[in-house]
């Protein structure tokens, strides 16, 4: 699968012969077109559908006077009867609803007597775009709380780190997030938190959720996220069972193979193995492993999991593990995530 948003091949036959050679330029180049899709649907998305569905083409020669377009392209096309020279063609893709969400150009010499080939990749538009989220609590949850709060942490495949700064708003138990990206994939870690007065003028923050999870931002388009948090248990290492409404699918849709099932309870000291898979692709994918939006492991699809390494619940308490991991292919052009929620206790 090409590493862009899609493949573009656009092959030159040329056809005929020239009957005025060494005269100027003559009519007589031919441009075959032809389209390979190979997006898929993601997790945390834009608004807009991703999924390219029609093209643009558009054409300009060096004498600055000939061109031509065809336009709403669905599949293979024949561009006949084009002046012989250096052209430049601009491709534009286009989704159903006719939104531009990718594009890219290239030049090629037109020549009635030979025949060339010349590529173009369409890539995603260039520019900004918005990451919103929303998160909230219930009551139960708030009522075991001081203070509570949001960060989250943004991180580019490269490894650049964007911290996010929520507008909380307590009486209505909810917070929100609303910035601008640039466009490309993410590592989105979301921890929800207790912030405890101690009275001598320090204070005591407590990580009692969090997640990990695979956004894409695209340029002049916003892309929504949605928290819910419940559960909640008292003291400094509970963490919160977590409802996560996403927009659509992930781009790698990540499977996990999991001995211990959603919501099982472990004792603490507990081991297990556990895989992470995918079918969405045949190239290498790099994992990372989360705890409660922190991470655990990098590397392996495969990880072997010791709740020793996880906080010691008190006596009748629990302990609740957000277990997430994300994969990210092709040089990050691709990425996916996956969870699952334990208990542990004592």
């Amino acid at each position: 699968m090409n590493k862009t948003l899609l493949g573009l091949m656009i092959l030159l036959a040329l056809i005929g012969v020239s009957c005025n050679v060494g005269l100027g330029s003559a009519l007589g180049g031919t441009v075959l077109m032809s389209f390979d899709d190979g997006v898929t649907a993601r997790s945390i998305l834009p608004t807009q559908s991703m999924d390219i569905v029609t093209y643009d083409i558009y054409g300009d020669h060096e004498d600055g006077v000939d061109t031509f377009q065809e336009l709403d392209v669905a599949g293979t096309i024949i561009i006949s009867s084009l002046q012989t020279g250096e052209w430049t063609i601009q491709v534009d893709g286009k989704n159903a609803a006719g939104d531009i969400i990718g594009t890219g150009s290239t030049t090629t010499i037109v020549n009635p007597s030979s025949q060339v080939t010349a590529n173009v990749s369409v890539t995603p538009v260039a520019g900004n775009g918005t990451l919103n989220i929303n998160i909230d609590w219930t009551v139960a949850a708030d009522n075991q709380m001081d203070a509570p709060g949001v960060s989250s942490t943004l991180l580019s495949y490269s490894g650049i780190s964007d911290t996010l700064v929520y507008t909380v708003d307590v009486p209505t138990r909810t917070a929100n997030y609303n910035g601008q990206h640039a466009q490309g994939y993410y590592t989105l870690l979301t921890q929800f938190f207790d912030t405890v007065d101690n009275g001598n003028g320090t204070f005591t923050v407590t990580t009692v959720a969090g997640n990990a999870e695979v956004v894409r931002i695209a340029a002049n388009d916003t892309s929504n996220g949605v928290y819910s948090y419940d559960g909640i248990n008292t003291g400094a290492l509970g963490d919160v069972e977590i409802v996560i409404s996403p927009e659509l699918g992930d781009p790698l849709v990540i499977d996990l193979t999991t001995p211990p099932e959603e919501g099982d309870i472990l004792k603490h000291g507990d081991t297990f193995t556990i895989t992470a898979s995918t079918k969405s692709t045949t190239d290498t994918v790099d994992y990372i492993w989360y705890v409660n939006g922190v991470e655990y492991s990098a590397g392996s699809g495969t990880i072997t999991v010791n709740t020793k390494d996880w906080p010691k619940p008190k006596k009748n308490e629990t302990f609740f593990a957000n277990l997430a991991v994300v994969g990210f292919s092709n040089a990050g052009t691709r990425g996916g995530s996956s969870f699952v929620n334990y208990q542990v206790v004592k």
